[in-house]
């Protein structure tokens, strides 16, 4: 079963409400940034936005245990849960960066432990890490002190999603800045995985959380997270035009 704070982590304090909007139905409804099929390329522009709204959707249910499916007035909507949740975390984190609330302390501080390589990166990307919302301190050779985690990532994910993205950006070349690749690494090591199974709350949780963020039509790696089945293409798979 998923953690039950998850729809916390994603989009602030998961909603049970039957809402209603529009003279749309109540229970399962929410507004999604308009996502329709488009070729994998990434967006050419870095920080390519996209506020237009599509009509409220109704939520199904979840195919796969990867995929979030919802029905709105153009037709049946499928949203990659990983690539959908990606690209909240890493538009969160990049708001974040500036507000002083970017950080969440721990009760109690998380040693970690980090082979050399892993290391050295860490060292040349600790200015980066704590405008991202980590409050971390050496303790020793070749290890960390956690006090605090970016607020945007789950409590349980933030340590965990840190050292795979400093094992993932072993290979990249040095940068003056790392803000931006590691953002996006610790987006994806700490979006929901595919092959999660989502309770009906999560998966509302998360399709009001793309509400709230510039939505661009792909994740960071260029997938796209939701493609649009229209009425016509349903009609048309189904003989019925």
């Amino acid at each position: 079963a998923a953690d039950s704070s998850w729809g916390k982590e994603v989009g602030g304090i998961a909603r049970a409400d039957n809402r209603q909007e529009d003279g749309g139905e109540g229970f399962g409804m929410a507004r999604l940034v308009e996502a329709p099929v488009a070729s994998a390329s990434p967006p050419t522009e870095e920080f390519t936005t996209s506020r237009r709204r599509i009509p409220i959707l109704r939520l199904i249910g979840q195919v796969a245990q990867s995929y979030i499916v919802a029905e709105g007035e153009a037709g049946v909507y499928l949203i990659d849960q990983h690539a959908a949740h990606e690209r909240v975390l890493l538009e969160r984190l990049r708001r974040g960066m500036d507000r002083p609330e970017k950080t969440q302390l721990l009760l109690e501080p998380v040693l970690l432990e980090l082979p050399a390589g892993e290391w050295e990166l860490a060292q040349a990307a600790w200015s980066a890490l704590e405008v991202l919302g980590y409050m971390i301190e050496a303790f020793g050779d070749g290890a960390m002190l956690i006090r605090g985690i970016p607020s945007q990532l789950g409590e349980g994910e933030a340590v965990k999603a840190l050292q795979e993205s400093l094992h993932d950006l072993l290979d990249e070349k040095p940068e003056a800045d790392w803000r931006e690749r590691i953002a996006v690494a610790l987006s994806c090591r700490g979006a929901v995985k595919a092959g999660q199974v989502l309770s009906f709350e999560e998966m509302r949780s998360l399709v009001e959380a793309l509400e709230e963020t510039d939505m661009t039509q792909h994740c960071s790696h260029g997938r796209p997270t939701a493609i649009l089945l229209s009425h016509h293409q349903l009609e048309r798979e189904f003989g019925r035009r």
